[in-house]
């Protein structure tokens, strides 16, 4: 095999080798795991090879002091290598499938050992993944051992995963939950998985959530985290996470409803209001701030410019949801609270009114709405 074709990865602290094929050809060493012991367990039964002489099948001269990293399994030193040389320190394994190399002698391999209470099948054992709930530890898998590092197969049965406590066996799925392994057993708060994470505190708030396993377009229920929801308020929450459904307080203009507003709130039930300076509450959406019409006192008349170039004066103006004039295809919007009435055009202020009769005709407005 020519040095353009190998295959390269550096290790870093631990040590692992995985079995590989080709007299002449070799492996990057995976992260983790450990060396093989002294046997090849055959499933079939057969008996073990012989493992009174180790394996010393020389790879490609061309790999040894190519100054491209430590081959180990050569039969000879590779000048890449440290002196003196240790199994931690090999980046290539050279060794023939069915080997790995020698951890007492890293020049050298020798065969590859299946334990005997592994049920994953032995072609699972050492093919470059860490196989969890296999009965056994899996040369490709870190010392110690914790489910995060566990590969997306296992060798556990329906209903069932490799246990936390130990992943090299199999225990029962909790009933209800339906996000990974993983999110169960770490120590971080995650919602929205169907039943209470056991790192989350009792009757979590949302802002303990760490993450979710919520599907696209969904996120946990504010009043009930384990569960997922559309349109989830604090997806568009723009105060701080704690204020929202905090079971005190009806916050308003914080980009959502609040859930403690109840059902139907109205400007009286905002308890906090959150808008910036020179804004004020959305009457329609309580969630939303938008310009104040009302950061002055009222006045009893005023003008502002129709849009299609005609003028239009709120001396009378009335007190209805929506409106649309001129014919030029622009929003007219005429929103009242306590008697005062802010009218806006594409949702500018363009003046407000403390009457309770409308008279639109200077711009030919037609009232829509109660």
């Amino acid at each position: 095999m020519t040095q353009a074709l190998r295959t390269h990865l550096l290790v870093l602290g631990l040590f692992a080798i995985a079995a590989c094929g080709g007299g002449s050809s070799r492996d990057a060493i995976p992260d983790g795991g450990h060396t093989g012991d002294a046997a090849l367990q055959d499933p079939d039964g057969a008996p073990p090879p012989d493992t009174s002489d180790p394996v010393t099948e020389s790879c490609d001269p061309a790999f040894l002091g190519a100054g491209d990293g430590c081959d180990c399994g050569c039969g000879a030193v590779d000048t890449d290598c440290p002196t003196p040389l240790a199994a931690s320190a090999c980046e290539y394994d050279n060794c023939p499938t069915g080997s790995v190399i020698d951890p007492q002698a890293p020049t050298q391999c020798v065969p590859l050992v299946v334990p005997a209470d592994w049920t994953c099948g032995v072609a699972a054992y050492g093919d470059g993944t860490c196989h969890c709930g296999c009965g056994a530890a899996d040369r490709d898998c870190p010392t110690p051992l914790g489910v995060e590092s566990c590969g997306s197969t296992n060798g556990c049965s329906a209903g069932t995963w490799p246990d936390p406590a130990n992943p090299s066996e199999c225990v029962a799925k909790p009933s209800g939950w339906t996000c990974s392994i993983q999110d169960w057993a770490d120590d971080t708060c995650s919602c929205g998985c169907g039943v209470p994470d056991p790192s989350c505190p009792a009757n979590p708030h949302i802002s303990q959530c760490a993450d979710d396993g919520c599907p696209s377009g969904k996120s946990p229920d504010p009043l009930q985290p384990t569960l997922c929801i559309s349109n989830a308020p604090q997806d568009r929450w723009t105060c701080a996470l704690t204020a929202l459904a905090d079971g005190s307080t009806c916050d308003c203009g914080c980009g959502a409803r609040d859930p403690d507003c109840g059902a139907n709130p109205t400007t009286a039930s905002c308890e906090a209001t959150h808008c910036a300076a020179g804004q004020e509450l959305n009457p329609s959406d309580l969630g939303m701030c938008w310009e104040a019409c009302h950061a002055t006192a009222p006045a009893g008349t005023g003008s502002a410019t129709c849009t299609n170039g005609g003028s239009i004066s709120f001396g009378s103006l009335a007190c209805a949801r929506d409106a649309s004039a001129c014919s030029d295809g622009h929003r007219y919007e005429i929103e009242c609270d306590a008697g005062v009435c802010s009218c806006r055009i594409d949702g500018q202020c363009v003046g407000h009114a403390s009457t309770t009769t409308c008279s639109f005709s200077a711009c030919g407005w037609s009232v829509f709405g109660p």
